[in-house]
């Protein structure tokens, strides 16, 4: 119940149990049931495309302190519709695909109430032409993504791609977001969305991109501001879009 989660933790804090995957399919852990919470567990490594923990459309889930290394697939996943998801203070190392992954592609589901603080996600890497995120927040969904720590991802390492929805806004504050290979730092492919306060740095594009994804439409009610962007190669902050767009880029610091 609300205020009264299943709490699976390790029995003594300095000696984490490890998760690994099972010999014969499925995943390591898929969580079924609402108000959950997962706290210093160690996870992988795993096969590829064996994902480490799968929210299974239920509300209250919190995962934290955990480790995750070397997993295959994707760290922490939810592809169905969820509220009230806290992602909190874990370390993702060695990610052979997107590290966190929130909602579905098409819209056809959405996570809401998702909060993804002060999180360490180093080195993703994926296979092929996979991108390899560090957080993906996929179409109708919104997150509070706050006090990250991002470095080494083939693509970028936080994107959104905003919502249909406008009262529903994503906030992205405070990440150091630190040397994507291929892409930007910082991705908003749709909004409403709030970008401030955050360091994007030595990023193969730019510390932070603004482009309409898919051409949707949905660049409206973005702010982009008060974020520090050093060493990216391209430039700051890029824009990628064609016609009317509500986006606001200001007091931002850029020292290439």
């Amino acid at each position: 119940m609300p205020g009264a989660s299943v709490v699976i933790r390790a029995l003594d804090a300095t000696r984490p149990p490890r998760f690994v995957a099972p010999r014969k399919g499925g995943n390591v852990l898929d969580i079924w049931g609402a108000y959950v919470t997962l706290r210093g567990l160690d996870f992988g490594p795993t096969a590829p495309g064996v994902h480490a923990a799968t929210i299974r459309g239920v509300n209250g889930i919190t995962i934290e302190d955990c480790r995750f290394e070397e997993i295959g697939g994707l760290a922490i996943v939810a592809t169905m519709n969820a509220r009230a998801i806290t992602v909190r203070r874990n370390r993702v190392r060695r990610s052979r695909a997107t590290a966190m992954y929130f909602g579905c592609h098409d819209g056809s589901c959405s996570i809401v109430d998702l909060v993804i603080d002060d999180n360490v996600i180093e080195t993703v890497d994926a296979p092929g032409r996979l991108i390899g995120y560090g957080i993906q927040i996929k179409l109708n969904s919104v997150a509070t993504i706050r006090g990250n720590q991002v470095s080494d991802t083939k693509g970028p390492g936080i994107m959104i791609y905003g919502t249909t929805d406008r009262q529903r806004l994503s906030l992205v504050e405070r990440n150091v977001v630190v040397g994507s290979r291929r892409s930007s730092g910082i991705v908003i492919g749709g909004g409403p969305a709030i970008v401030r306060g955050n360091l994007a740095m030595r990023n193969a594009e730019a510390g932070i991109a603004v482009e309409d994804y898919g051409s949707r439409g949905l660049l409206r009610g973005v702010e982009v501001t008060g974020n520090t962007l050093r060493g990216n190669r391209r430039r700051g902050v890029l824009q990628r879009h064609r016609g009317t767009v509500d986006v606001a880029v200001l007091d931002n610091i850029d020292g290439r």
